[in-house]
């Protein structure tokens, strides 16, 4: 979480949906200060009056990048999902495993929507149009220009949207086969509905 006391407003992260980029451009062009954890959503740190605004992310390209960072990049196991699914090499595997969980051993698997059940947020950005939207935020000068993303795959690209080149939607299609997708869509059914992203694979992908 970023607040700002100078321009009145409390950026509440969602995990996976650049709050790296966002954290630190906030800090250095907006007076922001993080009055806790990295993730934190506790609304009583936030002053009364204060807008609250945070970033999603199509839940199919999340799921990818969840999948990827956790269990892929570099075979590290930092949250040691590798070591508790069955098959953590495909999205696929990991998405099998995660919409099998009765209990989620880290925030970090959360869709957005459960992470943002009780956030009380304002409004929420998107990653796909990020520049656009944070424009739009009542704080922002017209000469605010966001930094490029770095986004996680086999390679990092920059841009507003994190499937921007066809090289990487060509591996987001390898990833998400029918079942992965089907998977996914389990998992985040109420993202796609709670903020407007197309559940059609296709629309992702053949943009």
């Amino acid at each position: 979480m970023i607040i700002s006391h100078t321009h009145r407003f409390a950026f509440i992260s969602t995990q996976k949906c650049a709050t790296n980029t966002l954290t630190s451009y906030l800090k250095s062009h907006y007076d922001g200060v993080a009055p806790g954890e990295f993730h934190d959503r506790r609304i009583e740190l936030i002053p009364d009056g204060y807008l609250k605004f945070s970033v999603v992310r199509n839940p199919y390209s999340r799921a990818i990048s969840l999948w990827w960072s956790t269990c892929m990049r570099n075979h590290l196991d930092r949250y040691g999902f590798r070591r508790l699914c069955p098959d953590p090499d495909t999205l696929e595997g990991f998405m099998s495993w995660l919409v099998s969980l009765k209990r989620y051993p880290h925030t970090l698997l959360f869709n957005q929507t459960d992470w943002h059940r009780y956030t009380a947020v304002d409004t929420f950005l998107h990653l796909e149009r990020l520049g656009a939207d944070f424009a739009t935020l009542p704080f922002v000068t017209h000469s605010a220009v966001l930094p490029r993303l770095n986004v996680t795959s086999k390679s990092s690209v920059g841009g507003d949207d994190p499937l921007h080149d066809q090289a990487l939607r060509n591996q987001a299609s390898n990833y998400l086969t029918p079942a992965a997708a089907d998977l996914v869509f389990a998992w985040a059914k109420e993202d796609f509905a709670q903020f407007d992203y197309s559940p059609k694979v296709e629309d992702l992908i053949d943009k």
